[in-house]
């Protein structure tokens, strides 16, 4: 059996045992999947634990997305982009990193048929899952802002960036939203008034609940539990590179399932 994990802090919450546990079932993979709930200056050790054997393959969640890059020998080419990890794995002598929520976000995106291209899209956050939808957005041929706290130090890979005081309605298509605002138990907040929301095509990139009132004001959404399960299968496609596991539509019943029970 090959032991896996997410690392991280608070993550009693975490839907990832469950998610990793029925790929395993769907792939026959022999696995198990817990939680590694550190502190900061445990990080290395935990990590180097892969290069023993005792694990082979982390997901690696908040606050250690960035924290983790400089233990690594290798990072692919859309973490270097995107400036955070959340998969790490030990192959032919290296410790690996990459950025699956990049996958999942644009898999959500592209899966909902919206049209993308040149159009305005309005990401509100400016952390680590804006980074992801940033480059994917950019990917995608958008026209990309990124919507900040007025005071608020961003990132300079986001070039064209406002605060929320700045917002006009008028200007947008599409609002992503990368702020935990809106999420259990927080169920009836929302990052923006129903006013600039209304009529407009929204992304969420929060899974619990399915439906967040910021989405609840759109003119149609989507939420973030399609981008948690694809983000969750590229992974394991890290992890065992031998075997062909990709995420199909047939899957999302049994994984909604898992996270269900």
């Amino acid at each position: 059996m090959k032991k896996f994990a997410l690392v991280g802090r608070h993550l009693s919450h975490s839907y990832s045992p469950q998610i990793h546990k029925t790929i395993g079932e769907i792939y026959n993979l022999d696995l198990d999947y817990g939680l590694i709930d550190i502190e900061k200056d445990q990080l290395k050790e935990v990590i180097e634990k892969l290069k023993t054997g005792e694990y082979h393959g982390y997901n690696i969640t908040m606050p250690y997305k960035m924290e983790v890059m400089q233990y690594l020998d290798v990072i692919s080419d859309n973490a270097k982009r995107i400036g955070s990890i959340n998969t790490v794995y030990y192959k032919d002598g290296l410790l690996h990193g990459d950025n699956t929520d990049y996958y999942g976000f644009k898999t959500m995106v592209e899966s909902s048929k919206e049209a993308i291209e040149n159009k305005n899209v309005y990401i509100l956050g400016s952390g680590g899952a804006a980074k992801s939808a940033y480059v994917a957005l950019l990917d995608l041929k958008a026209n990309v802002t990124v919507v900040k706290l007025k005071n608020e130090v961003v990132d300079p890979m986001f070039k064209q960036v406002i605060t929320y005081e700045e917002l006009n309605k008028d200007l947008v298509d599409i609002y992503v939203n990368t702020t935990p605002v809106g999420m259990y138990p927080d169920l009836t907040h929302s990052v923006l008034d129903q006013s600039l929301v209304s009529g407009k095509i929204v992304y969420d990139v929060i899974y619990n609940p399915e439906v967040t009132q910021i989405m609840s004001y759109a003119k149609r959404a989507y939420g973030g539990t399609l981008m948690l399960f694809v983000q969750a299968f590229y992974s394991e496609q890290s992890y065992w590179q031998n075997k062909n596991i990709v995420f199909k539509e047939e899957y999302l019943e049994k994984l909604k399932a898992s996270i269900n029970e």
